[in-house]
């Protein structure tokens, strides 16, 4: 049997006013799951993060964790913590004390206090630090505080809302794989907020992309990036050719290219990734069922390691390709498209 999710978050729907911000959110999330909730400013992110918080209630729905009903807790009894946009660090206070702070206000013992926050701040690797106040600390050694004045309460779950935002490019990278790293030490369930799509991609075991304060879809990184199920998954997530392909006879047709597909609709749009098509020589044997064409090539962008060329293909038939380094200048190329890699959107 499969095990039971940490936090089942059951048809929650959150309006203020006359605007539906969450609209029947549905989602199981499992025990020590790196949990990514992606989207657009306005998509409903941090609203459904505040619910699991207990910043704010939701209109409908309910929320239960290991067994409990947690909707109906105020938020200082949910074993939740949150790690803020901003950190949220108190500045007159050392680490320290910053650390201990919820420890303070729930009455633990000075010894167990001081052996816990010691042990959070060496793993956040803030040993050294301890005395010093957060605006002597570079941003990511603040973070590495909130994080640890989080996890030093010892939460079932960790909520973070977009906490790496603030840092510079190099310093979020690095904050990454730092944050996924701890994530796999402590063992607990992370939900991270973020509308940067390389960032979900990164950090995530499971994304939940949001649109409109719906679920577009909720997959794998790699599943929702190579199997994304509607235009919107396809676009939002990295970039891909978008192809409108007529179906009739068990066929689908786009410009010279045919193949077998069966659907009841007439119109089908397919999305298919750049770096799935392959630009051949032309004694290359043909791959079994792979789609050649001979495109004229428009335009070609080098970005280090890879090449974006834009082609014709004739019929409307306009693709981009990515290739690994560079192929001669040359006008017209051969390519081929494995036809699994075809994939439909719904919508």
């Amino acid at each position: 049997m499969p095990a039971e999710p940490l936090l089942s978050i059951r048809g929650i729907t959150k309006r203020f006013g006359a605007t539906t911000v969450l609209d029947g959110i549905t989602v199981d999330i499992k025990e020590s799951e790196f949990l990514t909730i992606l989207g657009e400013s306005g998509s409903g992110k941090t609203t459904l993060l505040r619910i699991i918080a207990g910043f704010e209630q939701p209109n409908s729905g309910e929320l239960w964790m290991q067994g409990e009903r947690l909707d109906k807790l105020p938020p200082n009894r949910r074993n939740v913590n949150t790690v803020f946009q901003h950190y949220a660090l108190f500045p007159h206070l050392s680490v320290f004390e910053n650390v201990a702070y919820g420890l303070r206000a729930k009455r633990v013992s000075a010894p167990k206090l001081t052996g816990r926050v010691d042990a959070a701040l060496t793993q956040m690797k803030l040993g050294d630090f301890s005395r010093r106040r957060p605006a002597q600390l570079s941003g990511g050694q603040q973070q590495r505080v909130a994080v640890a004045r989080a996890l030093v309460n010892r939460p079932s779950l960790l909520l973070l809302d977009e906490p790496l935002s603030a840092l510079d490019a190099n310093l979020r990278r690095h904050m990454q794989a730092e944050l996924k790293a701890l994530q796999r030490e402590v063992g607990i369930t992370f939900v991270f907020v973020t509308h940067d799509q390389e960032e979900a991609m990164t950090l995530s075991d499971r994304i939940v992309l949001l649109r409109h304060g719906r679920i577009e879809q909720i997959d794998t990184p790699r599943e929702i990036y190579n199997r994304p199920k509607t235009q919107y998954v396809a676009t939002f997530i990295g970039f891909t050719n978008l192809l409108a392909a007529q179906v009739d006879d068990g066929r689908a047709r786009i410009g010279s290219l045919e193949w077998p597909y069966v659907s009841e609709r007439r119109e089908t749009l397919f999305s298919l990734r750049p770096e799935h098509i392959r630009i051949v020589n032309g004694d290359d044997s043909a791959r079994p069922g792979g789609l050649r064409c001979q495109a004229l090539v428009r335009s070609r962008v080098f970005t280090g390691a890879s090449e974006l060329l834009e082609v014709d293909c004739g019929g409307k038939l306009q693709l981009k390709i990515r290739i690994s380094g560079q192929i001669a200048s040359v006008d017209r190329v051969t390519i081929e498209i494995p036809p699994e890699r075809l994939v439909p959107l719904i919508g």
